[in-house]
């Protein structure tokens, strides 16, 4: 893989560690026959040592190299979040080679794309569903000259384009015997500034892009962040984002690094069932997940006898009304001590009901966390810490502080350095920045203000020191009358007036007022109209029904309280279809892509406009 177009980002100093196979090794051997991953089957957890995963590890690797791969050349994996996907990801980049992942929800002609683009020599699948895609794909990626697929019973026969992950470990355990130092002198050829991984970002405008993240920027990341958050060994958390992206990917090799034990579980419909059973002790999550379990909390709680609900309501609302008070500064140590008190009795048996009775870290990032359910799960003992972080420089910043502000993304990491430059845009410099995007060596240049990397963020910092994310510089509404807006505080303000509201999209760039497109959480909709006995059969149905819409236009009602005039949504409609991660206007990492979404619906905006033309 030739990166020579693409190196921008200033070299630095990386740790301790000259590369990842060093990191690896070493935790490797401390850890031993210790535990480093669980995974959720249909009979219980199935446990993973130390020692069998880097097994498994070396094994892959050298198979890499007996099939002739060397150092640079690509290997994908298109799979769920599993440990072999991890496996087949350490097994390249601890010898010199380069790992990029592809979202499992991506059709045949993405993955094809990502192939092409990379150049991957070698692609690990898991299931019939990838192997499929392959096959579909095979015309199209002249450079694919095997395919590795970790399930047996997805083995196509008779094709040996397809090899089984276990033949392919077979193959890397016989040059192990023959060559006992092949692993070794492999991992030499890789160094700090040697590409690692390739993160192709989800994108919520035009096709993806490979950001390249040498071995110096996850040797750097490793070394500083894990004990500047907080993270401590032994504690338990689920792996359920696709590690395709850089947020799962980067703190999976972190909990690694600091003796946590990573749980597999497939997405967040299966962690929601398993987390009862799995109690973690940290979970890093997106906005939706969090929203998913305050469902799951409320559900729970109209399942119970009245006495207990009454109970448990009761001390919500005494702790939600403590929060608001230690907000302000005003929390009486007689008023701390009876929401500790809550939070060990009522609040504590809500938090069993799902799962995080023993929590002790939670963490959001990829979107704005709706401030009343920020609110929600502080006030019964489980407060979640924003972090604020990008695929092309790791963590950037970490609010520990008590949710007071929409946006606020907290104190910036000691490790990195944070800025403002023109426009309020966030600049970030530092060892833990990318190297480049792959082939495209304007759109890397046009990412960095000399050494300081541009996020595309616009943000300031408030009079504590704290950094506070705005919107992104693209997405900035500037209406017809010239007034700047930004969409995220009109789009926050809707989703935290009611939680029919799953996601919106404001829009107004060059209009003469706003509107919205709303999506709505269909589940919840349902089950509030079933209960004035309404029945629909369809999300379409259910989506044009008119009393939805009243639900919808209270809500919005609701929101334009808590905005200025010109900020406030003058109109909306209800997107008319259920959308998921394998639909062009959503990314595989549940965002909305604002663009997409209003071209495909632009005769419902247009709808919202009868009597104006966008200036």
């Amino acid at each position: 893989m030739d990166t020579s177009t693409t190196a921008v980002a200033a070299d630095g100093d990386a740790g301790s560690a000259a590369n990842v196979a060093q990191v690896f090794q070493a935790l490797a051997l401390a850890g031993g026959d210790g535990l480093v991953f669980r995974r959720r089957r249909a009979g219980g957890w199935q446990d993973l040592s130390w020692s069998a995963f880097a097994a498994e590890v070396g094994e892959i690797g050298a198979a890499n190299l007996a099939f002739g791969l060397g150092a640079g050349d690509v290997v994908c994996v298109l799979a769920r979040t599993r440990p072999e996907w991890l496996a087949a990801d350490l097994g390249a980049v601890t010898c010199g080679m380069v790992c990029a992942g592809i979202y499992p929800t991506e059709p045949a002609d993405k993955v094809a794309y990502v192939l092409n683009d990379c150049g991957a020599r070698v692609v690990f699948v898991d299931d019939a569903e990838q192997v499929e895609k392959l096959k579909a794909a095979r015309g199209k990626c002249p450079k694919v000259e095997a395919v590795v697929v970790i399930e047996s019973t997805a083995m196509p026969p008779g094709d040996p384009w397809f090899i089984s992950l276990a033949e392919w470990r077979r193959a890397g355990r016989e040059l192990i015997k023959t060559r006992p130092a092949v692993l070794a002198t492999a991992a030499a050829s890789a160094g700090p500034t040697t590409p690692a991984i390739l993160i192709y970002t989800s994108g919520t405008t035009g096709p993806p892009k490979g950001a390249i993240i040498t071995h110096g920027n996850i040797a750097y990341q490793l070394a500083h962040a894990p004990a500047v958050i907080g993270l401590q060994a032994g504690w338990r958390r689920p792996s359920f984002l696709p590690l395709c992206h850089v947020a799962e990917r980067l703190f999976t090799y972190m909990a690694m690094a600091g003796g946590m034990i990573s749980c597999f579980v497939d997405g967040p419909t299966e962690l929601l069932a398993a987390m009862p059973e799995l109690r973690p002790h940290f979970m890093l999550a997106v906005p939706r997940v969090y929203e998913k379990l305050h469902a799951q909390a409320t559900a729970w709680l109209a399942a119970q006898p009245e006495d207990v609900q009454a109970e448990i309501r009761q001390a919500e609302r005494r702790a939600l009304e403590a929060v608001q008070l230690d907000a302000a500064g005003q929390l009486s140590e007689a008023a701390a001590a009876a929401w500790r008190q809550d939070q060990d009795g009522p609040l504590r048996t809500l938090r069993a009901a799902i799962g995080l009775d023993r929590v002790a870290m939670l963490m959001s990032g990829g979107a704005r966390f709706p401030v009343a359910l920020g609110q929600w799960l502080h006030a019964i003992g489980a407060r979640v810490d924003d972090i604020y972080g990008m695929t092309e420089c790791g963590t950037i910043a970490l609010n520990q502080d008590h949710r007071t502000t929409p946006g606020l993304v907290g104190r910036p990491f000691s490790h990195g350095e944070v800025t403002l430059g023109a426009e309020g845009e966030i600049l970030v410099r530092g060892p833990h920045v990318f190297a480049g995007y792959l082939n495209l060596p304007d759109k890397t240049a046009d990412a960095f203000q000399g050494d300081w990397f541009r996020t595309g963020d616009v943000g300031r910092f408030d009079e504590a020191g704290r950094l506070v994310l705005l919107d992104r510089i693209k997405d900035i509404i500037i209406s017809s009358s010239g007034k700047n807006i930004t969409p995220s505080e009109v789009e926050g303000a809707l989703k935290a007036a009611s939680p029919l509201i799953a996601d919106a999209v404001a829009v107004g760039d060059g209009r003469n007022y706003v509107t919205a497109l709303i999506m709505i959480d269909a589940a919840l909709a349902q089950q509030t109209l079933a209960a004035r006995g309404e029945q629909y059969e369809s999300f379409a149905q259910l989506a044009a029904a008119e009393s939805t819409r009243t639900l919808v236009a209270e809500a919005v009602e609701e929101a334009n309280r808590h905005l200025s005039r010109a900020e406030g949504v003058k109109a909306f409609r209800i997107i008319p279809r259920q959308l998921s991660p394998t639909d062009e206007a959503m990314t595989p990492t549940l965002k909305l892509k604002r663009r997409v979404l209003i071209d495909t619906y632009s005769d419902l905006v247009e709808d919202m406009y009868p009597a104006f033309r966008k200036a």
